[in-house]
Order: structure tokens, then C-alpha cells, then sequence
């Protein structure tokens, strides 16, 4: 299903046999590059390190699987989705340590001074204070007995109901923002892929511009010499001159979008603004990463098994159903308080801390509650179950996402595929109409409008060979995205089958 072996098919710079490399239309240098085969999980690409990291402090410093490593690495999007890992961790060992009592420590000083009621009901005048130094442990939010107060009241805040739950629910959490992380990694590297092949392309189709200045101008000469001879008129050296500043226009377009475009790989791999990045890939070629007579119920099958997206949506869909199953038991689970404290406390008359002594005391507490006699529970149960259907209806929502993706970036492969070979045509049928119109315009048998048809005919077969080998190559990486796999490069690559 997933090709590991490089495209047999003719590079841009190489469209069949017996074309110039000056008449491919991508690159003049001509030569076969054997493709990256494929990683397990996209995890392993971003641990592996740079290939040549001082290549990139250069104008010509990176190629494709270096721009995926870096981007997979240093991308702030990938960067803030760990970070969010890293807080879901924090989260998780919070709710595990529920069950776990605080240590507290400290001085507690209580003072009185006017009535108090004593034991057996008589109102006295009394002035006193006490002191307390010590400490205990407290399960929940309690307050240590240690002054001359009496017990704590009914102010708990420890449901074993939480307790119970939400470390299961705050790890289903985690598992959500690990497939978050997964998403953002795939998406984050299909982004400076796509980019990376635009930048490409964008010097495909000024090498394209520059090929066919030359031509113009080669055209420009002849009719000036022509005109020069007597045999041809101002009219066409003026029409040959038109047309040569048009492909001035295309090539500074050209240049432009190299700009534009290398600013936003630049952007996407978080390096320097002011750094200019160019390919190192000499030729602009097809590359199989997901072989075309591949079996697509196939595909949709294994990208619903691996997409992170839904994995994320399962682990928020069971978290879900978890909250409905805490509060469907939080009316039979009690609220509990459990405080102890030991130390030293003393006191006396007012200003006086005398008879120290030691001190303990242990409180334990428990209720049940059923809120607003149990509507308010059941309220409470109605709206986590509604929101566990929503999350079902949107798991399902994403998987006809996943499978559409899948069928769309399926068919653009084979649409560009014929888009390519019908391109590879007729820049064949270009090229022999170029050659003709030129031979017989300096035999004399020729007219200039005929060769100059022929150069745009050639310009518009090159520029349209580009283009579908550049989406060629994007629709394979959004299918290989699609099916949640990514491509890693090897240190040995595998050379074509005979």
C-alpha cells in the first residue's frame, strides 16, 4: 500500500527521452534522485537530528527532509502542544493526589475578654487567651482543631465522588492532548512539506521564465537580422521585442513568489526573518509516497484507525462519559473531613500562657447530600449526558472528515497523474514544433508569428508540467497525512528496479 521504492517516472528536469534538459521546463540539470521511504509514526521523525545544521545558516542551506525535521522540532505550534501535554501531566498528579492529606504547621493564639457562658449555663465575665504550637494532617479543605475552639462544622469540600473520578478522568484528558500533540505534529509538517514544494516550484518556474527569455531573445535576433536582410519588417522585430518584455514580467513574478514563498517556510521553521532559504533539490520531481493503484477502502480503513484526530475525540468521548458516571454516583458517595493535630497549647488569665501542655485532636466527618431534593443531581446527569452524545455525534462527524479526506486526496493523485502525462505531451509536441518553426524561419520558409507561437506554446507545456508535478507531490503528502503516516528519510536510499 505504502511505496517505499522511488518514482520510476521522469523528473521535471527530465520529461522523456530525447528532451533537453532546456526544454524540460523545471531544471537544466538532469538527474534521478531515489525517494525517502517511510517512518512507522511521525514521532520518530522529530527526533531525528538535524542532517547538516550549519547547511542552513546559508542561502542554499536546506532540502525537503531537513525543513520536516525542523519544523517538526522548533515549530512553536508543535512546541505549544507539548506544552500542553506537559500541563495535562500536572493535572493528572493533582487529582491522584486527592486521597493524599496536607501537612500543615503553625501557631495558633486565641484571646477573650467579657461574657461567656459556662458549662451549666451561668453567663460570667472572663478575660483569657491560649496558644497553640504544632501541626497535623488534613484530608480536604478542614481546619485544625488546637485553640479553644470548639470542633469545625459542616464545611467540607472532599468528595469521594471527585476522588474517585477524576484522576480517570483528567488521564483520559491526557491521552486527548497526546493525540492533540500527534495531530499538531502531522498538520505542522504537511504545512512546511506543501511549503517547501511551492518554494520549489516557484524556482522551477523561473528557471521555466529564464529558458524562455532566451528563447524570445534568440527570436529577437533572427527577426532584427531578417529585417536587416531585407526580409523581414520592423512590425515583427517589435512584436518579438513585446513578447520578450512579457517574459520579463513572468520571470520578476517568479522571483516574487520565491520571496513570498520562501518568507513563509522561514516563518513556518521559526528561523531568522532576515535568512534566505533555497532549496538544495536540483529537480523538481514526481515522488510516490502512497503508490497510485493503491486499494482505497483500504486507506479509509487505516486512516480511521490511526488519525489522531480521532483518537483525541475518543479519549474527550470517554472522559465524557465518565463525568456522567461520577455524577450519577455523587448522591450515594459521601463528602468526607478528616483533620488531625498535635502540639503544644497553654493558657491562662489574660496575659498569661501558663500550664503548657501537650494537645491532640482528631476530627472525622461525613455526609450525604442530594441537591435540590436530587432535581439538582439529576440536571446535572441530563447535561453530561447530552454533552456525551454531542462528542458521539462530532466522532462520527470526524470520521466522514477523515474518510473524505482520504477519497478527495486519493483522486487528486491520479487527476495530476494524468494531468502530468498529458503535460509530458505536449511539451513533446512543443518542443518538435519549436525545432521545425525555428529551422524553417532561418531557411526563409518560416515567419516570425510562427515561431513565436510555437515559444508560447513551449512556455505554457513547461509551466503546466510544474504545476502538476507540484501538486502532485502536495496531494501525496495530504493523502499520506490523510491516512496519519508521514514519510522519514533513510541513510541509504533505495536505487530504482530495473
Amino acid at each position: 500500500m505504502i511505496s517505499a521504492r522511488p518514482s520510476t517516472e521522469p523528473t521535471a528536469a527530465k520529461p522523456s527521452e530525447g528532451t533537453s534538459s532546456r526544454d524540460s521546463g523545471i531544471q537544466p540539470i538532469v538527474h534521478e534522485t531515489p525517494e525517502p521511504r517511510l517512518a512507522a509514526s511521525a514521532a520518530s521523525l522529530s527526533e531525528q537530528p538535524d542532517a547538516n545544521p550549519a547547511a542552513l545558516d546559508t542561502p542554499h542551506g536546506i532540502d525537503l527532509w531537513q525543513a520536516l525535521q525542523r519544523g517538526g522540532a522548533n515549530g512553536l505550534v508543535v512546541q505549544l502542544a507539548k506544552q500542553r501535554v506537559d500541563e495535562s501531566h500536572s493535572r493528572l498528579l493533582q487529582a491522584q493526589s486527592n486521597w493524599l492529606p496536607s501537612v500543615r504547621l503553625g501557631i495558633g493564639y486565641n484571646r477573650h475578654d467579657g461574657h461567656l457562658q459556662a458549662a451549666h449555663g451561668d453567663v460570667i465575665p472572663s478575660s483569657r487567651n491560649s496558644l497553640f504550637v504544632g501541626g497535623g494532617l488534613g484530608l480536604g479543605q478542614v481546619p485544625l482543631a488546637g485553640g479553644a475552639g470548639g470542633p469545625p462544622r459542616m464545611m467540607i469540600n472532599f468528595s469521594l465522588a471527585d476522588a474517585c473520578f477524576e484522576p480517570l478522568v483528567a488521564d483520559r484528558q491526557l491521552t486527548a492532548e497526546m493525540a492533540n500533540q500527534d495531530r499538531t505534529f502531522n498538520d505542522a509538517h504537511l504545512r512546511v512539506a506543501l511549503a517547501y514544494i511551492e518554494l520549489l516550484e516557484a524556482h522551477a518556474l523561473q528557471t521555466n521564465a529564464l529558458q524562455s527569455q532566451q528563447d524570445i531573445q534568440a527570436l529577437v535576433k533572427l527577426t532584427t537580422l531578417f529585417a536587416d536582410q531585407g526580409a523581414g519588417s520592423q512590425v515583427e522585430i517589435d512584436r518579438a521585442k513585446t513578447e520578450l518584455s512579457q517574459h520579463r514580467l513572468s520571470l520578476l513574478n517568479a522571483q516574487r513568489l520565491i520571496q513570498s514563498r520562501g518568507a513563509r517556510l522561514i516563518q513556518l521553521l521559526h528561523l531568522d526573518s532576515q535568512q534566505r532559504l533555497s532549496p538544495q533539490e536540483e529537480v523538481l520531481h514526481p515522488m510516490v509516497l502512497v503508490q497510485e493503484d493503491h486499494d482505497l477502502s483500504s486507506l479509509i480503513q487505516e486512516g480511521l484507525q490511526r488519525r489522531p484526530e480521532l483518537r483525541r475525540q475518543q479519549s474527550s468521548l470517554d472522559a465524557a462519559a465518565l463525568r456522567t458516571c461520577q455524577e450519577t454516583w455523587r448522591p450515594w458517595l459521601p463528602n468526607v473531613q478528616v483533620g488531625g493535630s498535635a502540639g503544644s497549647m497553654g493558657g491562662g488569665p489574660s496575659g498569661s500562657f501558663a500550664e503548657q501542655g501537650a494537645r491532640s485532636d482528631l476530627d472525622v466527618l461525613a455526609f450525604w447530600e442530594w441537591r435540590n431534593l436530587g432535581l439538582g443531581n439529576q440536571a446535572v446527569i441530563w447535561q453530561r449526558s447530552s454533552q456525551s452524545q454531542q462528542m458521539e455525534t462530532t466522532l462520527a462527524m470526524i470520521r466522514d472528515q477523515v474518510s473524505a479526506e482520504i477519497t478527495a486526496a486519493s483522486q487528486d493523485i491520479q487527476n495530476y497523474r494524468q494531468q502530468m502525462n498529458a503535460a509530458q505531451d505536449s511539451l513533446q509536441t512543443a518542443k518538435s514544433s519549436y525545432q521545425r518553426n525555428y529551422q524553417r524561419m532561418r531557411q526563409a520558409e518560416g515567419l516570425p508569428i510562427e515561431l513565436l507561437q510555437a515559444i508560447r506554446a513551449r512556455t505554457q507545456a513547461r509551466d503546466a508540467y510544474t504545476s502538476s508535478v507540484s501538486k502532485y507531490n502536495q496531494s501525496q503528502f495530504r493523502l499520506l497525512r490523510a491516512i496519519g503516516q508521514f514519510p522519514q528519510p533513510t541513510e541509504e536510499a533505495t536505487a530504482p528496479e530495473e
